[in-house]
């Protein structure tokens, strides 16, 4: 079997049709991805009244031995419902409703035989950086913020009046894309590490997905959904983490949402499996991706004998976790209130095999682009205690895995080698290990380890030396080192304020990477100024850290350093100063308090800590 990636460059760019399905997030269910180049034909309609037709052709295929790939759109689910049906038999679609390839031998990458994540390799991000660049500009809402609040209160007149428990409220970003979709694809799956991610294109449309949500898998008899229901933004640190993911654990408010679109699946399910089969296996877990915690549950069944794939989608699409619940009745609401047709998004991307398998995904996430212009749905689900800022806000910080422009990095730790050995070796260690816990770097400590050990078989043991080693995304490590001479004291015995700003929401100030060039850029014109380093100030006007030092003040005899809530990086020697000195202590501190402090200090694992004084001035 060929290699995947190389695959998919020698056969994209000819290709007319074409539909990936990767896991770039691996477990015991997701360990292959897919690449169906070349199909031998197209099943597709635009009309609502030959949805059925075309998913018994999609079946006769299949039962012919080839491969279907493709995707059925949210409004394909109308078709499924007399009273649904009657409401868009007016609305003509541009779009297919449903459109599958059919194939005969897609290319499988399988983890399991490669021992390798291909995907994750430096090879392959090195790779997607030669195909063309990409611009996403003009990116507009297709409503304004007052307009999506009255919808919400709407809705919450429904669940008061008793029509609805929960509705998936959806609505668009629309936006103009020049260059590659493809790039797009790649540069939003190094980002979003999902289980279920898809880039589809028939004709002059190209269909982006980055879901994380398994809509159903078929295994002989056996079906299996995962809806989502539940969200809790991700924490700043690892321990954070644990705190919030614990919190949208036990949350009751969560659990509610959740339970009700498991019922409503589990009864979806039921109707089409054995008595007495269908069963919750999994309640209220919680699952890490890059910005939120997601809380899922798994509902699986057994199929009665000789149910086919339109009986399948007939009686649990679309998925309840993107209509509410009830499902019909919401679905009405739905139908009343959006603006615009949802299309491929919350509707299903997946595949079937002619082996009694088949996997699909929910739809989000997923921007589609056609002559150089685009559309995303994004949504959040309203219940009786929604408040409508609370759920804007929601859904405009759901564009930022869109919008926002994603730069690469690499975890970073700078050591001291100091008379044959490392300096807090095992802290460092650790602090890489959690970083890479928190951004899913794959990392093995004793490997980590083993490479520093052999690496310092150049050094001399009476001379120091500044060592930094890298960490990328696939658990490769990179080493460089500088020679730094018998004192490890900073000479420079200044620090002045930079008239830089740092934002405590960046994540990434809580951990050592390669980002770093703000820190970069001012340590530079520091040591232009003969400053041994500079006091950043947060957006909220505390003091935070220098570029390669944390900072601490003396005042009546105690030492006091910013909290790390500040948007600081937790140095391993602050860790130990906090931990071994005496009368230390964690708190806010201003500009004036470093002004007025009797004495101040810069302290960082290589140099120590040093007593230095304040330039009452700024550097920018």
């Amino acid at each position: 079997m060929k290699d995947f990636f190389p695959v998919l460059k020698e056969n994209i760019n000819s290709s007319e049709h074409f539909v990936i399905l990767e896991t770039n997030r691996i477990d015991s269910q997701n360990f292959r991805s897919f690449a169906f180049l070349d199909p031998v034909c197209i099943v597709e309609t635009s009309e609502i009244s030959e949805i059925e037709n075309v998913l018994a052709e999609i079946e006769s295929f299949v039962n012919r031995d080839y491969y279907a790939a493709g995707y059925i759109t949210y409004e394909a689910g109308y078709a499924f419902e007399t009273k649904l049906t009657d409401l868009i038999s007016k609305v003509n679609f541009s779009h297919p409703l449903i459109w599958f390839g059919i194939f005969k031998n897609p290319y499988i990458f399988d983890i399991r035989n490669t021992g390798k994540d291909e995907l994750k390799s430096e090879e392959f991000h090195r790779s997607c950086h030669d195909m063309l660049p990409y611009e996403i500009t003009g990116i507009d809402l297709n409503m304004s913020e007052n307009e999506y609040k009255n919808s919400v209160e709407r809705i919450k007149n429904y669940i008061g009046s008793g029509d609805t428990y929960q509705i998936n409220y959806t609505w668009n970003i629309n936006f103009s894309f020049k260059g590659s979709p493809l790039a797009l694809y790649y540069d939003l799956k190094k980002k979003q590490e999902v289980s279920y991610s898809a880039i589809i294109k028939h004709g002059d449309t190209y269909i982006v997905s980055l879901s994380p949500e398994l809509f159903f898998r078929r295994t002989g008899n056996r079906i299996i959904s995962r809806p989502m229901k539940g969200t809790l933004k991700r924490g700043y640190t690892l321990a954070d983490d644990k705190k919030n993911s614990d919190t949208l654990h036990k949350s009751e408010k969560n659990r509610a949402e959740n339970v009700m679109i498991v019922d409503l699946l589990r009864n979806d399910i039921g109707r089409i499996s054995e008595t007495g089969s269908v069963k919750v296996n999994k309640l209220f877990e919680v699952e890490k991706y890059e910005t939120l915690f997601q809380m899922t549950s798994t509902i699986e069944g057994d199929l009665e004998a000789g149910t086919t794939y339109s009986d399948i989608f007939k009686k649990i699409f679309p998925c309840g976790s993107v209509t509410g619940a009830p499902k019909i009745r919401s679905m009405e609401i739905i139908h009343e209130l959006e603006k615009d047709t949802r299309g491929v998004y919350t509707g299903a991307i997946g595949y079937i095999s002619p082996h009694e398998e088949a996997v699909f995904n929910v739809a989000i996430r997923t921007p589609v682009i056609k002559n150089n212009k685009g559309e995303m749905g994004i949504g959040s689900g309203i219940v009786w205690d929604s408040t409508p800022d609370d759920e804007y806000k929601e859904c405009c910080l759901k564009m930022n895995f869109f919008s926002k422009s994603i730069e690469e990095f690499k975890l970073l730790e700078t050591l001291l080698y100091h008379k044959g050995t490392y300096r807090l070796l095992k802290q460092h260690v650790q602090r890489m290990q959690d970083s890479a816990h928190y951004f899913d770097f794959r990392f093995d400590a004793e490997e980590l380890a083993t490479y520093l050990k052999k690496y310092a078989e150049q050094f001399t043991d009476n001379c120091n030396y500044r060592v930094r080693v890298l960490c990328d995304r696939s658990g490769t490590f990179h080493a460089e080192n500088s020679q730094i001479g018998s004192s490890i004291k900073t000479q420079n015995a200044h620090v002045a304020f930079s008239g830089k700003t740092m934002d405590s929401r960046n994540v990434l100030l809580y951990h050592k990477t390669t980002h770093r060039t703000v820190y970069n850029e001012m340590y530079k014109k520091a040591l232009e100024k003969g400053l041994a380093d500079v006091i950043f100030i947060n957006e909220k006007g505390e003091v935070t850290e220098g570029c390669i030092s944390n900072i601490f003040i003396k005042k009546n005899k105690e030492l006091i350093t910013p909290p790390v809530k500040c948007g600081i990086l937790n140095g391993l020697m602050r860790q130990y100063i906090i931990k071994k000195a005496k009368n230390v202590r964690e708190d806010i501190l201003t500009q004036d308090d470093i002004r007025k402090a009797d004495s101040l200090y810069i302290c960082n694992s290589v140099r120590g800590i040093t007593r230095i004084k304040l330039l009452d001035e700024y550097v920018s």
